[in-house]
């Protein structure tokens, strides 16, 4: 994942505009960073309930080109969950010159937008994905963020071990180190007496009646959740006809999750829906506009975006 070079405007005197914007469009190679050393991460860390603590999150029609559409709106509906945007804002207000983690401050001047209401263009602050498919760059963003932070900081992990290491099993992490990203977006499953990370869910809405459903039908064959992460991330296989708006809730070993944002695809055409408050936004390619049902839901439901309530 790449981060784009913000964009700037100059002139030379006899140079042809072609010239220019080929010298503009350049991107510079970014020195190599050798830290000396690793920052503490605690202080940046949010633990207990302040991670669940709701805030208002504006709903701003922000502007972008279309090729960054998917990027966008995975970061959009990544900005609605409590765990990670109250990380993201303390980080801003706690992290060490947070300029040096380049897309953590990105992903921190979107949501400053969003927060302070301010519309504005955000073609500058996304990233450029290698993946191609939504599921593809949500993980791609979410290692390239982990990475960063690991870079700069070293996080001490605590709780994250959930298993008896005399039960015999063996855990297939997803990352090597431990950071935010791994305890809010990561979960473990254990089946075949194989404990697993996950960081998310593919679901079939296909003749269930509910998304909670679905899940548990995810979850057969005798598996078991051994560490429930704050954040749920489903991706739909098979459609179905379930009215997401009026179905929200799900619970997960025990948590009560709320559904927060979602994708929605048809064709090459995607758009993401956010919940503010008790109203419904969806962030389409003719602006923002409220939605109260499901037939005003422009493509089928791709993503699912679910944060713990507590």
């Amino acid at each position: 994942m790449k981060v784009k070079a913000e964009s700037c405007v100059f002139f030379v005197d006899k140079m042809a505009p072609e010239e220019e914007y080929e010298i503009v469009s350049r991107h510079a190679p970014k020195p190599q960073r050798r830290p000396a050393g690793k920052l503490n991460g605690s202080r940046v860390l949010l633990t207990g309930h302040k991670l669940f603590v709701q805030r208002h999150i504006g709903v701003v029609d922000l502007e972008y080109v279309e090729s960054d559409e998917k990027i966008f709106n995975l970061l959009v509906c990544l900005t609605r969950l409590p765990p990670f945007y109250n990380f993201v804002l303390n980080f801003k207000e706690r992290g060490q010159d947070i300029g040096r983690c380049h897309i953590m401050d990105r992903i921190s001047r979107i949501l400053g937008l969003m927060v302070e209401g301010r519309r504005g263009d955000a073609s500058d602050l996304l990233m450029e994905p290698d993946s191609k498919r939504y599921e593809g760059i949500y993980s791609e963003l979410l290692r390239a963020i982990h990475n960063e932070l690991t870079e700069w900081y070293n996080f001490e992990e605590d709780v994250w071990s959930t298993m008896d290491k005399g039960q015999g099993t063996k855990t297939k992490p997803l990352y090597r180190d431990y950071s935010p990203i791994v305890e809010m977006f990561q979960g473990k499953v254990l089946f075949n007496q194989q404990e697993a990370s996950f960081e998310k869910g593919d679901i079939s809405l296909k003749g269930f009646s509910s998304v909670q459903r679905a899940f548990d039908s995810w979850l057969e064959n005798e598996k078991k959740i051994t560490k429930v992460p704050a954040v749920l991330v489903l991706v739909v296989k098979e459609q179905g006809n379930l009215n997401l708006l009026g179905n929200t809730g799900i619970d997960v070993a025990g948590h009560s999750f709320s559904l927060y944002s979602f994708i929605t695809e048809r064709d090459t055409v995607s758009c993401c829906y956010v919940k503010d408050g008790d109203h419904w936004y969806g962030y389409e390619s003719d602006g923002v506009r409220g939605v109260s049902r499901m037939e005003e839901i422009r493509g089928h439901p791709l993503m699912l975006f679910y944060a713990r309530s507590g």
